[in-house]
């Protein structure tokens, strides 16, 4: 990164390392972009440098290299024949060696000769009796990538794609074209239909080709970028590469070099995509910008969303956030610039939607009456039912009817989900799994009973209502590997189902073919989750579900069953209208100090003593709140900041470790980075060896 002629003083001279090897001049070096963005992100997400630099590597390779290996040399084997004098411990050295033909580490030196064999080395190397062996670096593994021909094709076997591809909005077209030609990072949020979106960014595609430039597609699963790849392979995109989890590394390393050689213009990925070695960018687009996956979960816990927009600065690009629903974050910040584009239509295309008040419901079915009377109807007209549950399993929880019990994982602070198939207790959280018990474990007593209900439940109810006809599951559990989600996704479209029961996963990929009736089963269900966008998180589920559904014109019906129907959510959905949802939800953001109002930082202590654990996270608000009150190094005090907390974490025990938290909200983020810096180095060094970690989520989306 850079040379000095001495070593910081706070630098321990012991813990320096060699050189190994220096980079040859040519086309396989980082890109200098790509290490000024890990800098980049290494500030913004307060991370060590060195997790970020990970980022930026080609596929397969890891940060730290192969040890250096030591071989005896030809000099070296002669010494021994004419039994040269030699130091015992330089010989017995000599004599591992020698056994041992493809050489030895250094490390493995250190166990079988002691520490002492620094010095053995260095005189034998003097002697020019041994001699280093090449390892398998950096540079190796990326020149073994660069000599593969790249995929450009997904090779997933996609079905043949018949989409019908609307026209391109052109007043949308003339607005990105002049955003693209001035040469100027740009921001702009679209709100539109995919089939809009797809037909716009094909358009987009063309114009930034047409001048040279290169092409950035992100999307938050890996089944959407596979499938965007399909679409815009069938629109005439050839050399497309690839990026995201469903790739052998090879194929990953292929593409990867193929990018980085310039042979590729055009790249769709994941939220790791965002870090590919691409050129002259001149579009960035973000396809479901709202996407939770687009988050990073371990450090440095970066946005791609954000990370997106440092690319798009750097390289005066344009940035397009686009969704069917954009998060309250991208629309406030597109707001100010006035670089919002959406429909603003009516949607003709949108079905009868109805609710269904479950608290006057009995409690004896997943499926209220009025829904059961709409399957019926839609069965009987020949169209298809989707039911909605975000919920795997057959039961939230299994609970005795005589003593309260609900039997809980040994390491999370949560219930064991019931899985009546395989007869199992699962945690969800750390795949812990047990025989589901015959008695109660507390009080013997044989009450145990079903709580709550999943996707396994509402399939064995809808087959008891419904015994005629054919149903299929769209859920993890039953769709474990990418060739069974392809398989399920072309049965779904062919029809061979009549009802189809699935979890968020059914909105990954849109229908081409539109069903009769969507059942919500829970509409409110997300609700209750203790995070502040819990009620946006439920607005967009149910856009999705409604968009699953037939126009109202051709019969088209949607339910959802709630014990909240007037919820600001679920009424915006009802009846129609976005700014109900929009205008109460900033409300209640702006009054609450929450994300768009302000930047907000979740702070994480955990451990295996829950007192430990604590006691580090008063410590930790404490000298936080001494840092920005009294400001650092001359710099003002940090105004508009408030420290929530500490307390439990709503996850309070998660695979056997305490975990505590509070939040950090600022008006200005950048104000704030170097006390969060300081603090967490302070607190890593008093309680570090304690085995307590502690950790900063900027930008975060999960609170739970």
């Amino acid at each position: 990164m850079s040379l000095t002629g001495t070593a910081p003083t706070s630098v321990d001279a012991k813990l320096l390392k060699d050189i190994q090897g220096l980079a040859e001049d040519g086309g396989d070096d980082l890109p200098p972009d790509l290490l000024a963005l890990s800098r980049q992100v290494a500030e913004r997400y307060v991370a060590p440098w060195g997790q970020c630099l990970r980022l930026i590597l080609p596929p397969g390779v890891h940060v730290r290299p192969s040890p250096v290996r030591y071989r005896l040399s030809e000099r070296g084997a002669a010494a021994l024949r004419a039994d040269t004098a030699c130091p015992p411990d330089s010989r017995a050295i000599l004599e591992h060696l020698r056994k041992r033909v493809m050489g030895v580490s250094l490390a493995t030196l250190k166990r079988k000769h002691g520490k002492s064999v620094h010095q053995s080395v260095a005189f034998l190397q003097r002697r020019h009796w041994i001699e280093e062996t090449p390892t398998p670096t950096m540079r190796t593994a990326k020149r073994r990538a660069s000599r593969v021909t790249p995929l450009l094709s997904d090779g997933m076997g996609s079905p043949s794609l018949e989409t019908a591809w609307p026209e391109p909005n052109e007043r949308w077209k003339t607005l990105l074209r002049e955003a693209f030609e001035t040469h100027r990072e740009a921001r702009m949020v679209l709100e539109c239909s995919l089939a809009d979106r797809l037909a716009l960014l094909d358009w987009a595609i063309g114009l930034v080709k047409k001048a040279g430039r290169t092409v950035l597609v992100l999307v938050g699963e890996v089944e959407k970028a596979q499938w965007t790849a399909a679409h815009l392979r069938e629109r005439g995109h050839e050399a497309i590469a690839e990026l995201h989890a469903g790739l052998s590394e090879k194929a990953k390393a292929e593409y990867w070099s193929a990018i980085h050689r310039g042979t590729v213009s055009l790249v769709i990925g994941t939220r790791s995509a965002v870090f590919a070695p691409l050129r002259s960018i001149g579009l960035i687009w973000v396809d479901g910008e709202e996407s939770a996956s687009l988050k990073e979960p371990q450090e440095p816990r970066y946005h791609a969303r954000a990370v997106a927009w440092m690319r798009a600065s750097e390289h005066r690009a344009l940035l397009t956030l686009a969704s069917d629903h954009v998060s309250l974050e991208s629309r406030e910040e597109a707001r100010a610039a006035d670089a919002i584009l959406s429909r603003g239509d009516s949607n003709p295309t949108r079905p009868t939607v109805e609710v269904v008040d479950l608290r006057r419901e009995g409690p004896e079915s997943m499926l209220s009456a009025p829904l059961r009377e709409a399957v019926r109807l839609t069965l009987a007209s020949g169209g298809g039912v989707v039911l909605f549950l975000n919920r795997k399993g057959y039961a939230g929880a299994l609970a005795c009817r005589d003593c309260g019990e609900v039997p809980r994982c040994n390491s999370c602070s949560v219930a064991l989900v019931f899985h009546r198939k395989i007869g199992r207790l699962v945690c969800h959280y750390c795949g812990y799994d047990v025989a589901a018990p015959e008695t109660c474990p507390a009080c013997l007593a044989p009450q145990l009973r079903p709580l709550g209900g999943g996707t396994e439940k509402l399939e064995e109810e809808a087959r008891r209502f419904f015994p005629e006809a054919r149903i299929g599951r769209i859920d993890r559990d039953v769709l474990r590997t990418p060739s069974q989600v392809r398989s399920a996704w072309q049965r779904f479209e062919a029809g061979d189902w009549d009802i189809v029961i699935g979890t968020q996963l059914l909105f990954q990929r849109p229908l081409s073919s539109p069903v009769g009736l969507v059942g919500a089963i829970h509409a409110d269900a997300g609700l209750i989750v203790p995070d502040f966008r819990s009620a946006e998180r439920t607005y967009h589920s149910l856009l999705n579900a409604v968009a699953m559904a037939r126009p109202a014109a051709r019969g088209g019906r949607v339910v959802l069953q709630a014990l909240l129907p007037g919820h600001h959510a679920i009424q915006a959905v009802v009846t129609n209208n976005p700014d109900l949802f929009l205008v109460s939800e900033k409300h209640f953001r702006d009054a609450l100090r929450y994300p768009p109002a302000v930047d907000l930082v979740v702070l994480h202590v955990a451990g295996r003593q829950e007192h430990a654990v604590a006691s580090a996270a008063q410590q930790w608000a404490a000298r936080l709140t001494r840092l920005l009150a009294t400001g650092q190094g001359g710099a003002p005090a940090s105004e508009g900041v408030a420290v929530v907390g500490p307390a439990p974490a709503p996850l309070r025990r998660l695979r056997g470790r305490y975990r505590w938290q509070m939040l950090l909200k600022v008006n200005r983020l950048r104000e704030v980075l170097d006390s969060l810096r300081r603090s967490l180095q302070e607190m890593e060094e008093i309680h570090g060896k304690a085995g307590i970690r502690f950790d900063v989520d900027v930008d975060p989306v999960d609170l739970a």
